[in-house]
């Protein structure tokens, strides 16, 4: 991925190879303005962590926030506990599709 503040520190981020962005942030996720480019490069760079590797911080929503795993963390275990819970279907005879479509996913 790669990455462009333009002179409004408005960020644009592409996946290598594209031509048009996937994203544009103008601001903080909650609406506040970057304070210079710096502060807005620091967050792409976070964020393009964020996308690229499963085991980073989240980007930061604000302005100070700390580094956050925790909703990862969470998505990681429900994740976890629907495969298991496809398994135990599945051990009582039900196809794959059968216990997916039981549990409500199409993992």
């Amino acid at each position: 991925m790669r990455y462009e503040i333009d002179s409004d520190n408005a960020i644009r981020v592409w996946n290598d190879g594209e031509e048009t962005p996937f994203l544009f942030q103008p601001d903080w996720p909650d609406g506040s303005p970057w304070a210079d480019a710096a502060e807005a490069e620091s967050w792409a760079i976070s964020k393009i962590q964020e996308l690229e590797d499963p085991e980073a911080f989240e980007a930061p929503n604000y302005r100070g926030a700390p580094p956050s795993v925790q909703y990862r963390k969470i998505k990681a275990e429900k994740e976890i506990a629907m495969q298991q819970g496809i398994a135990k279907l599945m051990s009582l005879g039900l196809t794959e599709d059968e216990a997916k479509a039981i549990a409500g996913t199409q993992i």
